[in-house]
């Protein structure tokens, strides 16, 4: 329009510098400039007759020259009717100032349709009715305002639109600009947070769960797309909830945009997957131990501290009185406020809610919330100081059931806000419960079998070793550190009518009740059978017989040795066992070794028989394989034994059989039971 306006002021200079009227004119440096102007350029009378125009002018309205020329064009007649009085005012305006005001209107062009044009004049000097006019064609402004209008129109349509749809969508949206700083948010999160968009730059860290902020941080500062699992805090019960979000950065065509977030509600999925994995691992875990005390700690290793701040266990005494049994706390500075209430009936007598509940109802118990007054209704008085300190804010009580009987109840606490208990917490924590249940069942059955095993493996050894003139018997037995390996292991020392001496040591197949009583069944009939015939091989004979009669699955090994005091000898036989050990004078040790498969698989006469002489001031050692196999490295085991069986034993010590026992075993004990049996053979006097 500028260039319009100095190209139209140009020319009219020039043509008041020619002082000539426009016919006349024959300076053909104007008329370049005239005709060469992309501007349309007009010349016109004050009666509306076009004198002249440049080609830019003509090509605007559609008119050739000849039409020009044959005056088929005039001012009025391009003019719309509704234009006309417009133009009369620019008219007397031109006769008045000697020019007009530059205005917008329309010319019809030679095909009837119209052309936006801006139009502005001016007298030529020296002409009293001869105007020069310049006209600007508006039409490619007019489409550039109109695309510019539908660019603008679209999108605001697809922002619009883009809003409609992130309403509808069940996910969380968030729109930021290129500082990570929210710009729009849709309504799921607002209503999901209670976050307004003005809240947002200053509290959004606030509903995201505390533990998974560091990790939040530190993927949001690598600049680059992200996607991550945290946990999102609902704002109607305050439970934190998981979602998986992707962030991705927003195309440049939509303002002030940088990033754009979606979260979707997996909590779920990932609530089922933590389950599968809990109660693997739980299963696991609890099938490891037959002892009451360790299935008691793996169950709170296992809920303290992934699952809440503290637990303990409760279970019906006598007369049904629940007693805490176990107890645990996340924070070893509060171990000892869980020792005080550890054993303790701390529940109140009229408190029919939590755990009362689910010992009478067998159904678990949970409260997402808990404040004091709730403490004192449920805890007394003793106890309630202790409680408020370990914490309290929500907890899922947990029945215990062994078949089909209540026998008590795991308490799982969160303290705090960190975590709110809720329905969807119950089905691995009931899976738990369960499980917890079978596992302490088993304890409960094996501790009994255990003290029974153990009172018949302590009646079945003999209370007594032989008192002989130039002989000392030492036994010892040991049960071993897993509950299970009690009752198969025995030694034993007799002497016959004919004053020889039967020495044994053996070693049922398994464990537990069944190997106790087999256990004392074989030691007996080895005892009987040396009665009769005191050779070794007559004894298995006996008890391999004995063996099979009571079923084919049996398994038995053993050492059987026949001292002669008087000729200072021993004949020995081994079923299956490891070998006997014989420490000289001088340190030296012998394995005694003697094949033969073990009872249950023998042949009759099975096996050979050796005899050893016994020197003045030797030993003797007849063990179980539970002393050389504790490390799983036999050979390992039986240099270790040798190497402290050969040391010189403390002339004092009346228990020698035991103090091996403690030298070569670990402070942690062997996984099985040992059983070992030492004969010293006194010095010669030298009178």
């Amino acid at each position: 329009m500028e260039a319009a306006e100095a190209g139209a002021g140009e020319l009219a200079s020039r043509f008041t510098a020619a002082t000539q009227p426009w016919n006349s004119v024959s300076d053909a440096r104007l008329r370049q400039l005239f005709e060469a102007n992309v501007v349309g350029i007009l010349i016109a009378n004050d009666a509306g007759a076009i004198v002249d125009a440049n080609d830019a002018f003509l090509d605007m309205i559609g008119y050739s020259r000849a039409d020009l020329q044959s005056g088929a064009i005039g001012w009025r007649r391009l003019t719309p009717p509704e234009w006309l009085a417009r133009d009369e005012s620019a008219i007397a305006e031109m006769a008045r100032l000697g020019k007009f005001a530059q205005f917008e209107k329309e010319y019809v062009r030679k095909d009837g349709t119209r052309l936006p044009i801006s139009i502005g004049g001016t007298r030529i000097a020296g002409s009293d009715d001869h105007s020069i006019c310049y006209i600007v064609d508006l039409s490619d402004v007019r489409r550039a305002e109109a695309a510019q209008r539908e660019a603008m129109r679209r999108l605001e349509e697809s922002e619009q639109r883009y809003r409609v749809l992130t309403e509808a969508l069940p996910e969380i949206i968030m729109l930021t600009n290129d500082d990570r700083l929210p710009v729009y948010v849709n309504r799921r999160y607002e209503e999901y947070t209670g976050l307004s968009v003005a809240e947002l730059p200053t509290k959004w860290r606030d509903v995201i769960h505390p533990d998974d902020l560091p990790n939040v941080d530190r993927i949001r500062a690598t600049g680059r797309p992200y996607e991550i699992e945290y946990r999102l805090r609902r704002a109607s019960d305050g439970a934190y909830r998981w979602h998986l979000a992707r962030v991705l950065k927003v195309s440049q065509n939509l303002p002030g945009a940088g990033w754009l977030g979606a979260a979707m509600d997996i909590d779920d999925r990932k609530r089922a997957e933590e389950a599968l994995a809990f109660i693997a691992r739980a299963g696991s875990l609890l099938s490891q131990s037959l002892d009451l005390q360790m299935t008691f700690d793996t169950l709170l290793d296992l809920v303290v501290p992934d699952i809440g701040d503290w637990a303990n266990i409760v279970l019906l005494g006598e007369n049904d009185v629940p007693s805490t049994v176990a107890a645990r706390h996340k924070d070893p500075a509060k171990s000892h406020l869980i020792e005080r209430i550890r054993g303790a009936d701390y529940l109140k007598a009229s408190y029919r809610e939590g755990t009362a509940a689910a010992l009478r109802t067998g159904l678990p118990q949970l409260r997402s919330h808990v404040d004091r007054d709730y403490v004192r209704s449920a805890i007394r008085e003793p106890y309630r100081a202790i409680t408020e300190e370990l914490g309290f804010g929500s907890f899922v009580i947990l029945p215990i059931f062994v078949e089909e009987d209540v026998i008590g109840t795991i308490v799982i606490v969160s303290a705090g806000d960190r975590r709110r208990y809720t329905p969807a917490d119950l089905p691995p924590l009931e899976e738990l419960a369960r499980r917890a249940g079978f596992a302490i069942g088993n304890a409960r059955r094996y501790g009994r079998e255990h003290r029974v095993a153990s009172m018949l493996q302590d009646g079945a050894l003999p209370r007594t070793l032989p008192d002989v003139e130039g002989f000392r018997f030492d036994g010892h037995y040991r049960a071993g550190r897993t509950d299970a390996a009690i009752g198969g292991d025995w030694f034993d020392a007799l002497v016959l009518a004919d004053g020889r001496i039967v020495v044994s040591v053996g070693d049922v197949a398994g464990s537990g009740l069944e190997a106790a009583v087999l256990m004392g069944n074989m030691r007996h009939v080895i005892r009987a059978a040396a009665q009769v015939a005191a050779d070794p091989l007559v004894m298995f004979d006996v008890a391999d017989r004995t063996l099979r009669s009571e079923g084919e699955d049996r398994m038995v090994t053993a050492f059987v040795g026949v001292i002669d005091p008087a000729a200072m000898t021993m004949v020995y036989a081994s079923a299956g066992h490891p070998p006997a050990l014989l420490c000289t004078g001088d340190g030296r040790v012998t394995e005694l070794h003697a094949p033969g498969p073990p009872l249950g698989l023998r042949d009759l006469s099975d096996g050979g028989r050796s005899t050893i002489v016994l020197p003045p001031g030797s030993r003797l050692l007849l063990y179980t394989d539970g002393l050389i196999e504790w490390s799983r490295d036999v050979a390992a085991g039986e240099a270790l034994l040798q190497q402290h069986f050969a040391e010189a034993p403390d002339p004092g010590d009346s228990h020698p059989a035991k103090s091996l026992i403690d030298a070569v075993l670990p402070k942690t004990g062997a996984r099985d039971d040992v059983a070992a049996l030492t004969v010293t053979v006194a010095q010669r006097s030298d009178g």
